[in-house]
């Protein structure tokens, strides 16, 4: 059975909140699970350089295509 990636934006400030995120996802899962916490400090060479008053996921959420190097489920027109 193919496990599924999960891509969690975590923000120390936070962390109840993902923790209690991913918990939901494992009580409703129906394959193994495999989290990701998204930080911007944790990715090497990614500096977020946005002066908008934007969110640290604002931008690093589109990130994660790359982190799962463009492998994985994904929803096409039909």
């Amino acid at each position: 059975m193919n496990k599924i990636n999960i891509v969690v934006g975590f923000d120390q400030r936070e962390a109840v909140a993902y923790h209690v995120f991913c918990q939901s996802v494992l009580q409703k899962a129906s394959a193994p699970v495999q989290f990701l916490p998204l930080m911007s400090k944790s990715i090497p060479g990614y500096k977020e350089c946005h002066g908008d008053g934007s969110n640290a996921f604002t931008y690093t959420r589109f990130l994660s295509p790359w982190l799962m190097d463009y492998k994985g489920w994904r929803k096409t027109a039909v």
